[in-house]
């Protein structure tokens, strides 16, 4: 599937200027569900419309499924015990 080049370029602004800032400095595994929800919050915090916020985490999931395809998504290890 091939995305028109304005729609394309709308994704890499939105990640650009407020996905990646969260994100970037972190490894996939150790993206949680508590992180994501924090992002969420400070996203809203922020006064971001909440349609924006779920293209913002529908960015990240796409980004992890795709991580997840190529078995390159390492998830945490717990403790054993």
């Amino acid at each position: 599937m091939c995305l028109q080049a304005a729609t394309e370029a709308v994704i890499k602004s939105h990640w650009r200027k407020h996905v990646a800032p969260y994100f970037e400095h972190l490894r996939p595994a150790q993206v949680d569900p508590a992180l994501m929800r924090a992002f969420i919050e400070a996203k809203l915090a922020q006064k971001a419309n909440p349609a924006t916020v779920r293209i913002y985490v529908a960015l990240l999931s796409a980004l992890f499924a795709d991580l997840c395809e190529r078995g390159q998504r390492r998830t945490r290890s717990r403790p054993s015990g």
